[in-house]
C-alpha cells in the first residue's frame, strides 16, 4: 500500500490526498505541490530549537547593583 500525503492542486486550488510517488521529480502530475505541513524538515531546526540556539544579547539596561557600582565610581 503506498504512502499518502496531503498536496495542493494548483489548477483547481484544492487540497487533495495523493500517493507520495505522485509528487516526485518524474511525476505525471506537475500541478500537484506538497503542502508545507507535510514536508520533511530534512535536518532543519524547528522554530523551538532555533530559539533555544540563539544567544541572548544584553538589552543595554544594567541591573540595579551595576548601576549602584557605576554611581560610586563616578563619585570617587
Amino acid at each position: 500500500m503506498p504512502d499518502f500525503v496531503k498536496a495542493y492542486d494548483t489548477v483547481t486550488g484544492r487540497k487533495v490526498v495523493v500517493p507520495a510517488h505522485f509528487l516526485g521529480p518524474a511525476s505525471p502530475f506537475p500541478n500537484l505541490k506538497q503542502l508545507p505541513s507535510e514536508r520533511d524538515t530534512g535536518g532543519k531546526k524547528t522554530t523551538a530549537k532555533k530559539a533555544a540556539a540563539k544567544t541572548r544579547r544584553p538589552s543595554g539596561k544594567q541591573p540595579a547593583p551595576a548601576q549602584a557600582a557605576a554611581a560610586t565610581d563616578k563619585e570617587k
